[in-house]
């Protein structure tokens, strides 16, 4: 699956790596952005009933193994992903808003990634509303710096980097253990008003599915 990145400023929109200006009264908008996502989640609908036409025939056991084998490769990729420093951590929960609060996120719009030294944080709301970003949220993109990956004894993965863009930084910790492919990324400085945990699941950059708010 190759990435499909919609980044969303006040007059570009920018799909599969291709730009297209647009006029200010064709300025983007959230309803234009959920009908892309939605488009999206068609293509993995399809992707996923082709998967579910393979294991049709399979017995219980071998379905099991089938799954346990895609569930290892997906871990090792997601490994591989983070020590390369080129992966897309997408958020389903975001803990630490408000007063303890943890609520549901949408991954499309929740996310670190990391490509190479480029970084973006990404916090984005179901809500019908616009925010900073347009989404409901804030955007950081920036610069990664001091990047350190380390592994403890049991080959569980700790990466630490700081992100600067152009008003605002941030600290990023992300943690994930062997054989799995999911993390927990702390996120803390002048990003929001208070530190933030995320929930994620790992992909590497290149297969992963974004909506990009606009940064500041």
């Amino acid at each position: 699956m190759s990435i499909l990145v919609i980044n969303f400023t006040h007059s570009f929109f920018v799909y599969s790596r291709q730009t297209f200006s647009l006029t200010p009264r064709h300025t983007m908008n959230k309803a234009i952005l959920v009908t892309a996502a939605a488009s999206a989640a068609i293509a993995l609908a399809a992707c996923s009933s082709v998967n579910n036409s393979a294991t049709s025939s399979m017995t219980k056991e071998q379905r099991k193994a089938y799954y346990a084998y895609q569930d290892s490769v997906t871990a090792v990729a997601a490994m591989d992903a983070v020590a390369n420093q080129r992966y897309v951590a997408a958020a389903d929960r975001v803990d630490n808003l408000g007063r303890g609060q943890t609520v549901s996120a949408d991954k499309s719009t929740n996310y670190v990634s990391l490509n190479g030294t480029e970084a973006t944080i990404q916090i984005s709301s179901k809500l019908p509303i616009l925010g900073q970003n347009g989404l409901g949220g804030v955007t950081l993109s920036g610069t990664a710096t001091a990047i350190k990956t380390t592994y403890d004894k049991r080959g569980n993965i700790t990466q630490i980097f700081r992100v600067i863009g152009g008003s605002l930084s941030a600290e990023v910790t992300l943690r994930m253990a062997k054989g799995s492919d999911r993390a927990i990324v702390d996120v803390s400085g002048t990003f929001g008003q208070r530190d933030l945990t995320l929930q994620c699941q790992v992909m590497p950059y290149n297969e992963a599915f974004i909506v990009k708010g606009k940064a500041i």
